[in-house]
């Protein structure tokens, strides 16, 4: 027993170190069509019914690399006062996942230069579990043994959490602000490895946005985005991005993600009703020696009346 309780602490250990250095929010790089997985006051920002689809797999070629699986949708109600929307996330790194259900409230004060301020709010309940089963041991390979009591069960946790945040928009500029996790929920479980209560939470991210869409012409639109990001003891990370929109159909962008990646992203208004997006990121440092990247996909499907829809497309 000593030495299972031995190899367990172990375990632990390490475990908890490597998805302390791992990212704890899904990263986007087409944040811009994804906007209310950052932000819950964006619900019902389009004025009609909003599906969204996002798949993204990060850190090509590394076995157990961060996966990422986004269904969302929202609507506005109550004469363009109220917004809700819901969302479904998996996330996947190494032997962990978490599967989380999030729903977002907004509500949108209108004002006289057709500007929107949305205040908004989100609850979510996630289930993060450590599929310890699928960890393969130096003894289980060298005697076939499938009994070792520390790898035979897995450790899972619930994670309720509530959000807020600030957005506002033109048709033209947006600005928002948002705190997605406000409760910073223990992920040790029931396991004490240490007297700091910090030491392995749920850490509060605080993201701000903004962007503008230029007119170069009748046909060319010039649209340059931010996106800060600030988790405490980490330093402020910044997504700069700058797209070109062609004849309000198609789009191509590359955005700089500071000390990490730069990003090339191609987007298509197939339909009024349908985009479809797609993105590739060139990381920086050792792991562009081994041509790893990431490959995200994103569709959005708005169901418009036929007095919405107009030739030019939401630009975010």
């Amino acid at each position: 027993m000593n030495s299972i309780f031995k190899k367990l602490i172990f375990v632990i250990f390490v475990l908890l170190g490597l998805a302390s250095k791992a990212q704890q929010d899904p990263l986007y790089s087409q944040y811009l069509l994804n906007m209310m997985s950052l932000n819950p006051a964006y619900a019902g920002n389009k004025e009609y019914v909003s599906l969204t689809g996002v798949y993204r797999n990060q850190w090509l070629n590394i076995e157990g690399a961060p996966k990422t699986y986004v269904f969302s949708g929202d609507v506005l109600f109550d004469k363009r006062h109220v917004g809700l929307g819901a969302s479904i996330v998996r996330d996947e790194i190494g032997i962990y996942s978490t599967n989380t259900l999030i729903l977002n409230y907004s509500y949108k004060i209108l004002f006289n230069n057709n500007g929107v301020l949305s205040l908004g709010l989100s609850g979510s309940l996630g289930y993060q579990l450590a599929a310890l089963s699928k960890v393969s041991t130096a003894s289980q390979v060298q005697y076939n043994s499938t009994d070792d009591e520390v790898f035979s069960g897995n450790i899972g946790a619930w994670l309720p959490n509530v959000g807020t945040g600030l957005f506002y928009n033109t048709s033209k500029f947006f600005i928002g602000v948002s705190l997605p996790r406000t409760l910073n929920n223990s992920l040790a479980g029931n396991f004490k490895l240490t007297d700091n209560p910090n030491y392995y939470r749920q850490s509060r991210h605080v993201f701000i946005t903004s962007g503008y869409v230029f007119s170069l012409n009748e046909n060319y639109k010039l649209k340059p985005s931010t996106l800060l990001k600030y988790v405490n003891g980490s330093p402020l990370q910044a997504d700069i991005n700058l797209q070109l929109w062609a004849y309000d159909a198609m789009s191509i962008g590359f955005s700089y993600r500071t000390a990490s990646s730069l990003v090339s992203i191609l987007q298509m208004q197939v339909v009024p009703q349908l985009r479809i997006g797609y993105s590739y990121d060139y990381f920086k440092g050792r792991l562009s020696n081994r041509g790893i990247g990431a490959h995200e996909l994103i569709i959005t499907y708005d169901f418009l009346q036929e007095k919405e829809k107009v030739v030019s497309p939401r630009y975010f």
